[in-house]
């Protein structure tokens, strides 16, 4: 009954961590903070390749992931705008040259 009583509290102390919608890692009862992990994982990456630790985090300075996505939208609208004008000149030139050669055939 005890062990039962024990894993019961375990299962809600989980489930309350999940429920919570914190950004805290919940990893064998330590709780860590979303933030400092990036941090602890940044600075062991950097560790790892036998750089200085500095205090630059390219995650939190940079918002690379939303201009590439604006970058590739513009590009998107720009290019669909080049096809289109390109497609109705294509289109425009093709009847001049069809009525030109049609004019050039009567004379």
């Amino acid at each position: 009954m005890l062990i039962f009583f024990i894993i019961f509290l375990l299962l809600i102390n989980i489930t309350n961590g999940i429920i919570e919608n914190s950004t805290n890692i919940i990893l064998y009862n330590h709780s860590l903070s979303l933030e400092k992990f990036l941090y602890q994982q940044y600075d062991n990456r950097q560790i790892k390749l036998n750089h200085t630790i500095n205090h630059y985090r390219p995650w939190k300075k940079s918002n690379s992931i939303e201009v590439l996505k604006k970058i590739m939208a513009t590009h998107r609208q720009r290019s669909l705008i080049n096809n289109r004008t390109l497609i109705t000149t294509n289109i425009t030139t093709h009847v001049l040259i069809e009525c030109l050669g049609f004019f050039v055939f009567l004379t």
